[in-house]
């Protein structure tokens, strides 16, 4: 990884966490019940978030208002240059060198600070690095507009693919309890070879796998069978559905994990659940005899019906 002294300041000692905040932006989350929140309780989210240790941050151009209320409390709190911000560019800021670096700038602006990262949103973008993107980022890290350039991905493949280029070096990445691919496929152990950061998302999946089985409506029956296996298991173990993925997810996958979140109580939660510790390895690979499969239309919500938003995030 290329990274600077003050880099490595802006991250030491930090949460292994990030916050995801798409919520921040838009209304965002196949289980979202409370809408996008207002811009006093994005405040406390992203304050509560920083009192517990958390430095990192996901966001992204596509997600609405996310930057400005982000770099809004970051300002507020007066950590901005203790955050560490991955941000995200669209196909459309990529059109040429000036556009992205224009993208970039408004985005410096939102945050109040220059993205610790930039990632490309799309895994498609991939097939265009050589006509032109790759040169593009290039050039936003020479001109100092950020640290680090990678990609969110959702597929093995496009994983693989990403991991043949020298430039990139933070891969973003899907993992839950129900989505082991990168894990099998040893894409993480590729990963680390070549030091590359990973962030882990999609532990909650939208909050989908915290939903109530019983209480799905019917075009997210597909998800019954598994959700109803999920609880079952919890409940013969003593655990609660959210700590114990949000612990395989970090036993696991380890790097950094994104978990987005609608209010200040769940952000409070999500890190007193990663500053509790693991759990033992026996209640993981236990799990996974009790659900060995990874099912495509569960968890690619690309796949899921179109009132069901696809993202990123927890």
């Amino acid at each position: 990884m290329n990274s600077g002294p003050a880099t490595e300041d802006r991250a030491v000692e930090a949460l292994p966490l990030a916050l995801g905040t798409a919520q921040l932006g838009m209304d965002y989350g196949i289980a979202n019940r409370l809408g996008r929140p207002r811009r006093a309780e994005a405040f406390r989210m992203v304050q509560a978030f920083v009192e517990h240790g958390g430095r990192w941050f996901d966001t992204a151009r596509a997600y609405g208002e996310s930057e400005a209320v982000l770099g809004y409390s970051l300002r507020e709190l007066g950590v901005v240059e203790k955050a560490c911000v991955v941000t995200k560019l669209a196909r459309r800021d990529l059109r040429s060198a000036d556009a992205a670096r224009a993208a970039v700038q408004e985005s410096q602006s939102r945050l109040g600070a220059r993205p610790w990262g930039i990632l490309l949103h799309n895994e498609d973008l991939l097939d265009d690095w050589e006509r032109g993107v790759g040169e593009i980022l290039r050039r936003l890290r020479r001109e100092s507009l950020t640290d680090h350039l990678g990609i969110s991905v959702y597929s093995v493949g496009r994983a693989r693919q990403a991991l043949e280029i020298d430039d990139l070096d933070v891969l973003q990445m899907p993992g839950s309890v129900f989505d082991r691919r990168m894990l099998r496929s040893r894409v993480l152990d590729k990963a680390r070879e070549r030091g590359v950061m990973v962030f882990i998302r999609s532990v909650y999946l939208q909050g989908l796998l915290l939903m109530e089985a019983a209480g799905l409506p019917p075009r997210l029956s597909f998800a019954r069978k598994a959700l109803n296996a999920y609880a079952q298991f919890c409940r013969n173990h003593g655990l609660e559905r959210d700590a114990f993925a949000l612990a395989y997810a970090r036993g696991r996958f380890g790097g950094t994990t994104i978990v987005g979140a609608e209010s200040a109580d769940q952000v409070e939660r999500n890190c007193r659940l990663v500053q509790e510790g693991a759990f033992p390895g026996v209640l993981l690979e236990a799990w996974d005899r009790a659900w060995p499969e990874d099912q495509e239309k569960l968890i690619d919500p690309s796949r899921w019906p179109q009132d069901c938003p696809p993202g990123s995030g927890g």
